[in-house]
């Protein structure tokens, strides 16, 4: 699409536009917030970014959607928590996986693999086990 996305090592997000490297703003605007990852998310046209608060004592990590429409209207406050209710501490693991259309979230305090839809962010299903280490999805 038209926008880039920088990430710096300590979790400043910079928006720019593609085609002139302007550079738009951060991502997020309070120095508290850190993010950890980011994926672009073809099918809703927008950004999913994964972050944490710094001085958040249990380092529990939150998922944001942004539109590129607000992006491109320069309101990147205008973002949607994502599985809000689901709490991942520091441990915690989330990946996107486009070709399933799915994001898998992990929670080590309880050992529970979560699989949710890449599109309604509903929960499709999850499991327990003190055996496994890895997931993979396949079609």
């Amino acid at each position: 699409e038209e926008f880039l996305m920088a990430l710096s090592a300590d979790g400043c997000c910079f928006i720019y536009e593609k085609r002139n490297l302007e550079r738009r703003r951060r991502l997020l605007n309070h120095p508290n917030e850190c993010v950890q990852s980011l994926f672009y998310n073809r099918k809703k046209k927008s950004i999913l970014y994964v972050y944490l608060k710094r001085d958040d004592p249990h380092c529990r990590l939150r998922i944001s959607s942004i539109s590129l429409r607000n992006l491109r209207l320069r309101r990147p406050t205008n973002r949607l928590q994502i599985l809000s209710k689901e709490i991942l501490h520091c441990g915690s693991f989330v990946e996107f996986d486009p070709n399933n259309e799915i994001i898998l979230t992990f929670s080590p305090t309880k050992r529970v693999f979560k699989v949710w839809d890449l599109l309604t962010y509903k929960l499709r299903f999850y499991f327990s086990s003190e055996e496994v280490e890895e997931v993979k999805i396949s079609q």
